[in-house]
């Protein structure tokens, strides 16, 4: 667990990560047309994101941590 102070600006790229990758599977931009897969209510959505937000803080991840893991995904195939 680290100790790191995150400015405004860094948790609201951390939570806009985090519900993409929630929505899509993924950071990547949905194509025009692609949708979720599934529904779901608001609450459970903001709820989700906000679980996943604190997780990564207690990780000590950004935003760029998220977007590379995918990048990396892409680049491996999966």
């Amino acid at each position: 667990m680290t100790s790191r102070v995150y400015t405004v600006k860094e948790l609201d790229d951390l939570r806009a990560a985090c519900r993409t990758r929630w929505l899509y599977g993924t950071t990547k931009p949905p194509r025009a047309g692609f949708g979720t897969s599934r529904q779901f209510g608001e609450g459970e959505l903001d709820r989700a994101v906000e679980e996943l937000v604190r997780t990564h803080m207690i990780a000590g991840h950004t935003a760029e941590d998220i977007y590379e893991a995918d990048r990396q995904k892409g680049r491996m195939g999966q």
